[in-house]
């Protein structure tokens, strides 16, 4: 597979290792510049990701304010945030918030009450950006390390950093406060972590990708495109992804049953040097056209000569057929689908998992037949 670069940076984060996970939190911060008290939030947050380096992923979700948007205002809603600062971390229930989106005293606590849980699940993005262009290109990994069921999503989101802005500050009088005489408004506040942007087609993140029944040693991707704004400065912005379940009762959003289970996040304009990037990278899936109608192409590329399994399945994970099951050389490689089982039988419309096993690692990525 060729691609032409122009200024393109790799990027990888996560741990891809089948023997364990480590979770990262989601916070998902609900805040706005006319809110009193959020400077405080702040605080906390930073205080909270200090404690836990590299393990935070922060969005700073607005309301009411310019960067209130469709999808911030739907979570401020599905969520039932009822105040300013409020949030959620990994949208579970902490016993001593007693909801699942609290006030800020709650939140150290709710994190160190999750952060040493075992996930079944580590989170990968990659990443490219084109700095003429401005498009970005971001493939999220979710690669299981242990068994899970549910309506499982990927959920890709940007975020900007260290936007200058006026701030409402109750904390102006407070000597005790970081922020105290620093203005009621604070001019030139930088808000972070502001959430920008969500590149997965439904708010509760892109359903179909992973199976209803996941088993340990199974990764799934997902991949986006998308062209950064001129308003925002690409070198403050960030990739946050997530795995996440979603549920329902009805139409409404079922807020007890709708845990993330990890999350990852990077610098836009970030490298990770070649060498570490891990072997699930090494090997790399694409499907064309998509959806199809009479052949799928499918075009695997190899880092090294290694043996290649390339299973199709349908959406439960039942195998119907074997495309390729032998030793590659390095390099790009097509092979070709025409919709049938291993015995040639026409199978039914609808959607197919292609599954390529290489090494330790599986790449997985849907196909529509017609």
């Amino acid at each position: 597979m060729k691609r032409i670069q122009l200024t393109l940076l790799f990027l990888l984060t996560g741990t891809f290792s089948f023997g364990q996970a480590q979770r990262n939190i989601v916070i998902e911060e609900f805040t706005g510049d006319w809110c009193g008290y959020c400077p405080d939030g702040l605080t906390i947050l930073e205080g909270i990701e200090t404690a836990n380096p590299g393990r935070i992923v922060a969005l700073g979700m607005h309301s009411g304010d310019q960067w209130d948007f469709a999808y911030t205002t739907f979570m401020d809603g599905a969520l039932q945030v009822a105040g300013y600062p409020r949030a959620g971390v990994d949208r579970v229930n902490y016993s001593g918030g007693n909801a699942f989106v609290m006030s800020r005293g709650y939140w150290a606590g709710a994190v160190a009450a999750r952060i040493n849980q075992t996930a079944s699940c580590n989170v990968g993005i990659i990443s490219s950006y084109n700095t003429t262009t401005r498009v970005a290109n971001i493939t999220v990994y979710a690669n299981f390390v242990g068994a899970e069921t549910g309506d499982l999503r990927i959920t890709c989101l940007l975020a900007e950093n260290d936007i200058s802005s006026s701030q409402t500050n109750y904390m102006n009088a407070d000597q005790s406060s970081p922020w105290y005489n620093m203005g009621d408004p604070i001019p030139n506040y930088m808000q972070k972590n502001v959430v920008r942007a969500c590149l997965s087609a439904d708010n509760f993140g892109d359903a179909g990708i992973i199976p209803a029944s996941v088993t340990a040693g199974h990764s799934y991707s997902k991949s986006y495109s998308f062209t950064i704004p001129s308003t925002w400065n690409a070198s403050n912005a960030k990739i946050a992804a997530f795995v996440n379940k979603y549920a329902a009762n009805g139409s409404v959003v079922d807020i007890t049953n709708i845990p993330i289970i990890n999350g990852a996040e990077t610098e836009l304009g970030t490298s990770v040097a070649v060498e570490n990037v891990s072997e699930i990278s090494a090997t790399t899936v694409s499907t064309q056209p998509n959806p199809f109608s009479e052949f799928s192409f499918i075009n695997v590329s190899v880092a090294q000569t290694a043996p290649v399994k390339i299973v199709v399945t349908d959406i439960l994970g039942r195998e119907v057929n074997v495309i390729c099951n032998e030793t590659i050389i390095a390099g790009a490689h097509q092979f070709v689908w025409a919709g049938t089982d291993n015995q040639f039988n026409e199978l039914a419309s609808g959607t197919y998992l292609v599954n390529v096993y290489s090494g330790d690692a599986v790449n997985t990525v849907k196909v529509v037949k017609q």
